[in-house]
């Protein structure tokens, strides 16, 4: 007979407390196994703070995070926008400038760009010589300066016209007003009188200018200026002032054609307008009557006419052969 086995019922354990709904998600710590009691009550609320904390925490963190990256994106955006501005407002200048520098086919206008655009030094010379245009100082800084305009650079007289001054018309059988924009004038020899004076005074001023503008790095052209102006002052003394202005102003205009930086363009002749048949001294080619006694032709012939000085004796009596 098989020996019985006694088998004692154990009895159901009780349900321990029902913890909050947020404790399902905690993960089940696992209790060592050395007779210790459960965690009560107070362990697992601190438990639930302490996680509802750590996540409040990772939310805020996250809101900023997302803030951060956000204020880099409109800083990045805003950077760019300055950007795009600056390089707008620096195309805008240039174009400004390329339009202003562009050649004009009206007589005696000047090119320039708006005045903010002027360079400091051109302005600064306007400033030292008041009667010259701040304008017509920056013409002569990129060589288009009209050679006729030079009356403009006088001491004195120096002026520089306004295409857009207007002018008053008063008809009086009428009674009415009118006004009109004044036309630019164009400068001619009459501006320049019978006499070298204003001439001079005016390219003086013209060499003072280029000296403030080029003067440390052309010493030469200075030099040669100098030169050409020395040159002019002989032959006026000479010749007719018509004749010396007309060839200065045809001189002028071949060295600013070829560039007035180039010395040599201004000491190369361009042309002999200086004949004896214009010298102010000259006296008819027709042969006076020969002297009594004189048995040469040749002592009819003024040997001085031809020469350096020049002929200064007005009742000369014997003839001038070019």
């Amino acid at each position: 007979m098989a020996p019985l086995t006694r088998v004692s019922a154990k009895a159901p354990e009780a349900p321990g407390p029902q913890g909050p709904p947020e404790l399902d998600a905690l993960p089940q710590q696992e209790v060592p196994d050395q007779g210790q009691p459960a965690p009560g009550p107070a362990t697992l609320g601190t438990l639930t703070h302490e996680a509802e904390v750590s996540r409040l925490q990772a939310i805020i963190a996250e809101i900023n995070a997302q803030r951060n990256a956000s204020d880099a994106a409109a800083a990045e955006s805003e950077a760019r926008r300055i950007a795009s501005d600056a390089a707008a407002a620096q195309s805008a200048a240039l174009l400004a400038l390329a339009t202003a520098n562009r050649t004009s086919t009206a007589p005696n206008v000047a090119v320039t760009p708006p005045g903010e655009l002027l360079p400091p030094l051109v302005l600064q010379i306007a400033r030292e010589m008041v009667s010259v245009a701040k304008e017509d100082v920056y013409d002569i800084s990129i060589n288009k300066f009209e050679p006729w305009n030079l009356i403009r650079l006088h001491p004195i007289l120096g002026f520089r016209p306004s295409p857009d001054e207007a002018v008053s018309n008063v008809d009086i059988t009428a009674g009415a007003v009118s006004l009109k924009k004044k036309a630019v004038k164009a400068h001619t020899e009459k501006d320049y009188g019978d006499s070298l004076v204003l001439w001079l005074h005016s390219f003086i001023n013209y060499m003072y200018i280029f000296e403030r503008l080029f003067g440390d790095k052309h010493v030469a052209v200075l030099v040669a200026m100098n030169r050409f102006l020395e040159f002019i002052t002989s032959k006026s003394q000479q010749f007719f002032w018509s004749i010396c202005l007309a060839y200065a102003m045809t001189h002028h205009q071949h060295a600013r054609d070829s560039s007035i930086h180039n010395a040599e363009a201004w000491l190369t002749p361009i042309s002999n307008k200086f004949t004896p048949s214009q010298h102010r001294l000259a006296r008819s080619v027709s042969a006076p009557r020969r002297y009594i006694g004189t048995d040469s032709a040749t002592r009819e012939v003024c040997r001085k006419f031809n020469s350096q000085t020049g002929c200064s004796y007005r009742n000369c009596k014997r003839r001038a052969v070019p």
